[in-house]
């Protein structure tokens, strides 16, 4: 039987595949609504999908300027806080033009699941590299 562990890596591979591809859908479908993003200038409440989908079409065209090509989850660990809602801390890795994979972001996620068992980001907290 998989554990918290393995689902929640599973979740975030494929979050990190939609972020790649910029599959605004499918990154949609990974945040809860409402949900919070924190980060150190500050943070935001998210209250509708199009604010997602409007966050995550400049940042991907922002990653492509950057030349980065794909991203995947690096190592994480996780912390269960109830039956529905894990702490997950996650470092991210970047793949290159030149095709290297090194360390891009850190972020701490609130994950909560849905009573259809899927798992949503409730909260976000991006952490320095």
């Amino acid at each position: 039987m998989p554990t918290d562990h393995d689902l929640i890596g599973a979740f975030l591979s494929s979050y990190g595949r939609a972020l790649s591809a910029g599959d605004l859908p499918a990154i949609v479908a990974c945040w809860d609504i409402p949900s919070l993003v924190l980060h150190d200038a500050g943070g935001r409440a998210v209250t509708a999908t199009a604010e997602v989908e409007a966050f995550f079409a400049g940042t991907a065209a922002w990653y492509q300027a950057q030349g980065l090509l794909a991203t995947r989850p690096e190592s994480w660990t996780v912390t269960g806080l109830s039956p529905a809602l894990w702490s997950v801390d996650v470092r991210w890795s970047a793949l290159n033009r030149d095709g290297v994979w090194s360390p891009s972001d850190h972020s701490q996620y609130i994950l909560r699941s849905t009573d259809e068992g899927a798992l949503v980001i409730s909260v976000a907290i991006t952490l320095p590299a």
